[in-house]
């Protein structure tokens, strides 16, 4: 019997099959696959960045995004940043895909960093019940 907690299991278990599938994976898959490592390497700042992309992402309303507040900070001077590039790929990425490979990158972040997650799912939540407010 494992003295590892379900969540650390099925993470364990997500991470074994992004890897022993190799060549035989969809350019989606390999795309989740980056994007799955690269969250894995960012800070807790980086992720709460990613947390208002990705909600940008998610909900269409919410029409400012990160590099539109980067732009008018006029940050120009200097080439971005490797994480910027991570979120302008993963921007990309996230509108070509469909609502089932968008939920399988949710899985995957849920089983990863259920704190984020639980975020992610409040601040949907508050922005359903801002709309429904304002209708």
């Amino acid at each position: 019997m494992s003295s590892e907690n379900p969540s650390t299991q099925t993470l364990k278990g997500h991470i074994v099959e992004f890897i022993t599938q190799g060549m035989s994976k969809t350019h989606v898959e390999k795309e989740q696959q980056c994007i799955c490592h690269w969250f894995q390497g960012w800070s807790f700042y980086q992720k709460q960045d990613f947390l208002q992309f990705l909600l940008d992402q998610a909900i269409p309303q919410n029409v400012e995004t990160l590099f539109d507040a980067m732009g008018a900070m006029n940050v120009q001077d200097r080439p971005p940043s490797i994480f910027q590039c991570q979120l302008k790929l993963f921007g990309d990425w996230f509108s070509e895909w469909t609502d089932k490979e968008r939920n399988d990158l949710m899985v995957w972040l849920a089983a990863a960093d259920p704190a984020f997650m639980e975020k992610f799912n409040q601040e949907v939540e508050k922005a359903k019940q801002k709309q429904m407010g304002s209708a």
